[in-house]
């Protein structure tokens, strides 16, 4: 793995770049040869490196005879929707400042289907999850919100149909510009006990916390009176409830939680579930 790509060296510069490289699956399938075998081939099987290049672009093994594709155990094998496909539609989701949402990659991309779009950004979304990470720290930003589609009835809080979704973000160091981590996880309710389990799974102690709705300050409060106490701050020197680093933030100050609502309202309950 390289320690610092360069654009336009190691991967694509811009949008120019993108078409120039991987204008056939066949381009698109000998930049995926190069970075899963950057030394040469090497069977997943047998780990055998003599093989010969079929006609189809897949991997004849000469050690156990298997026949190898370059897209084994990748989101993107078996599916009947072209590499290059794949590869814009990973460009516009990487360098969207606000992303990309199912809609408007099935526009742009000029998919077949609406699920089609929908399930190519669902498995680059569950691949960039890093499995053993570590809780939010520094600053961190909460934040909830209810989605879900229009319904008659009852509107706000308690219409029928809405699914309340919590999130949190870090705040870039002072003196930097931008945003770190986040998480988000979907809330049965607003009352501590449902949220107990969001802040001890996603945010570390020492953490300075910044609530940005009204509703839930109280109950936040609570909670983390509930989870750390004096004891626990005073073992863990931890500041949390000494020096009341639970912050009250304005409701319209992070840029990262209005765009956060946005992709949320473009989602169906059963989308951000997955």
């Amino acid at each position: 793995m390289l320690e610092k790509p360069r654009a336009g060296v190691h991967y694509p510069g811009g949008v120019a770049d993108l078409r120039a490289w991987f204008g056939t699956d066949a381009a698109c399938r000998d930049y995926l040869d190069w970075l899963r075998w950057p030394d040469g081939f090497a069977c997943p099987h047998c780990g055998s490196g003599i093989a010969w290049r079929l006609a189809d672009g897949r991997y004849s093994c000469g050690g156990c005879k298997r026949r190898v594709s370059v897209t084994a155990d990748t989101i993107s094998h078996g599916t009947r929707t072209p590499l290059m496909v794949w590869f814009e539609a990973a460009w516009l989701m990487m360098t969207s400042k606000s992303g990309t949402s199912a809609l408007n990659l099935h526009r742009v991309l000029a998919l077949g289907s609406y699920q089609t779009s929908w399930a190519m950004l669902h498995r680059y979304r569950d691949v960039m999850v890093v499995p053993a990470r570590q809780k939010l720290s520094g600053t961190v930003e909460i934040d909830e919100t209810f989605t879900g589609g229009v319904k008659p009835g009852k509107h706000g809080r308690g219409a029928a149909g809405k699914v309340l979704v919590v999130g949190a973000i870090e705040r870039a160091p002072k003196g930097r510009r931008g945003f770190g981590r986040a998480r988000m996880a979907i809330a049965q309710n607003a009352k501590s006990d449902a949220l107990r389990e969001f802040i001890t799974t996603n945010i570390a102690l020492c953490s300075r916390i910044r609530l940005f709705t009204h509703a839930l300050t109280t109950l936040f409060t609570t909670c983390l009176m509930t989870l750390f106490t004096p004891e626990t701050a005073d073992a863990l020197n931890c500041s949390l409830l000494k020096s009341s680093r639970i912050e009250r933030g304005h409701v319209n100050d992070s840029k990262f939680l209005t765009k956060y609502r946005t992709w949320l309202k473009q989602q169906t309950p059963a989308q951000i579930a997955a």
